[in-house]
This record gives structure tokens, sequence and C-alpha cells, in this order.
């Protein structure tokens, strides 16, 4: 019978000679240390802002926000001042300088934004200087610099159009940034502040040779062979005193009665359209 000892002796053997056979186990241990660190909300500002202000002023956005600017105001200078006549007198385009003067503001409008979104994100201290200088203007600068851009971007009035404005009668001279010029016969001169157009009433002369829009009613016999809407227009389009490149509209009102609305240059041509139609009409009345 073997003896105890011996078991146990060939049992360590045998659990080492295992052990050493296995794959040796590597442990990879990382510790990580957080650190926190409480800071008041007022050390947080003054760090803030002292290290935007250290930062030194961005001097090349600032010179290339200029030269962006200088050549958006020369290219419009050139457009203005020679390719918008050479439209005007050569392609016969009627109102060059309003489509101008549209891609004008859109595009310094753009540019405006641009610039001071990058100025303000790049220096606290540009941010703050802005914000005074727009605030410094006031609230009626800016009340009147839009509604001016409004009223040249819409078109409606010009320079040297005659109106009449808070009973102020006279010829638009000169367009400003905040105000419009006003001269009369006598030589007076009025300013009329731009909000000031929104809250009154505003007549306009037409000029010679400007288009004008009228609507004439005319009764027509129901034996007349003009009784259609088809017959009136194709008498229109034979009319010399109309203009061919304005269509006209022409409504049935009753069994009689139509409505002509008709683009003429001046009233003395539109007595020569009705004068027309009358006569037309009248000749044409079936027996």
């Amino acid at each position: 019978m073997p003896k105890i000892d011996s078991i146990a002796t060939n049992a360590v053997i045998d659990s080492v000679q295992s052990v050493e056979k296995l794959q040796p186990i590597v442990i990879h241990d990382k510790i990580n240390k957080t650190v926190e660190k409480s800071v008041k909300p007022t050390e947080d500002a003054i760090q803030f802002v002292s290290h935007n202000i250290d930062n030194s002023i961005p001097a090349l956005l600032i010179l290339g926000l200029i030269v962006i600017g200088v050549g958006l105001f020369v290219a419009f200078k050139v457009l203005t001042n020679y390719i918008a006549p050479y439209l005007k007198s050569h392609y016969k385009i009627k109102r060059p300088y309003l489509m101008l003067y549209r891609i004008k503001a859109i595009t310094w409008s753009v540019f405006t934004v641009f610039s001071f979104y990058q100025l303000v994100s790049s220096h606290i201290l540009l941010g703050i200087g802005m914000t005074f200088f727009i605030a410094l203007l006031g609230v009626y600068f800016w009340k009147d610099f839009f509604t001016g851009i409004y009223i040249k971007f819409e078109g409606r009035l010009g320079v040297n159009d005659i109106v009449s404005i808070n009973n102020k009668k006279g010829k638009i001279s000169q367009f400003y940034a905040r105000n419009l010029e006003l001269k009369n016969e006598n030589d007076e001169v009025f300013i009329i502040p731009y909000h000031k157009l929104l809250e009154s009433t505003v007549s306009k002369q037409l000029n010679k040779g400007e288009e004008r829009s009228r609507i004439i009613t005319v009764t027509i016999p129901k034996d007349s062979s003009y009784n259609t809407v088809k017959a009136i227009e194709k008498l229109l389009h034979h009319c010399p005193w109309i203009y061919s490149h304005k269509p006209s509209s022409v409504k049935k009102i009753s069994e009689t009665e139509f409505s002509i609305s008709i683009y003429a240059a001046d009233n003395f041509t539109f007595e020569k359209v009705e004068d027309f139609l009358k006569s037309h009409i009248k000749s044409n009345v079936q027996d």
C-alpha cells in the first residue's frame, strides 16, 4: 500500500507542472483620477473676459472685410455710372437703376450681417463697441434708414417725380439715408423723413409719357356685333391710341354694360380711346 506522504507529494508535483503549462495572465489596470474644482460664476466671467481681452485684435479679419467692402463699393459705382446707362440706351431697359439698387441693397445687407457676426464673435471688445455704436445712433435713425431702403427698393418713387406729402408739393430732387428732399416752384426745399411717408397719404403726378391706366365703362346694345368680350378685345387690338405692350382687359358687367381697363399716355389719349370705341360701337348697331 503506498504511503500517504508520497501520494501528496506526487499531487503537488502534478499541480505545479499543470500550472507551468498554462499561459501567463497579464492584467492591465488604469486608474483615472478626476479632480473637481469649483469656480464661482463671477470668477468664471472675469476669466472669460480677460482671456478675450488678452487676445489680439483680428487685424487680418478687419483688413479683409475692408477690402471686400471697398471692392463692392467700386463695383457698384462702375455699374451705376457705366453699365446701367449702357443697358438703358442700347437694350432699351426701362428701369436699370431700380434693378441695380435692389441688387445693391441685398448685397450690402448680407455683407453687413456677415461682417457684424465675424467681428462680434472674434473679439469681445469689438462686439461691445459695435453694439454701443448701433445703440448710439438711436431708434429714429434706424426707423428712417430701413424705411428709406424699403421705399427705394419698392421703386414707386424716383428722382424728378412730382409728389404731394402732407400738403407739401414739389419735385423729388434727392434721396438721402434718412430723408428725401422736395423742391417746389419757388425754390423752397422740404426735408421729409422717410417714416412720414408711411404715416401720410402720398400723391404722385405722373410724368409725361409715363403709362397710365383707366377703367372705361361703355354701354353696348344687345343687337350690336360688339356685344361680346372677344369682339371688344379685337376692337381694342386695332385701336392706335392704346399701348400694345400692355394688355387691356374687358369684363362684362351686365347684358349691355362692359368694363374696359386700358393703358395710355395721358388724359387726352384716354379721350381718344373712348371716342374710338363709341364711334365703332355706334356704327355697328344692327338694324
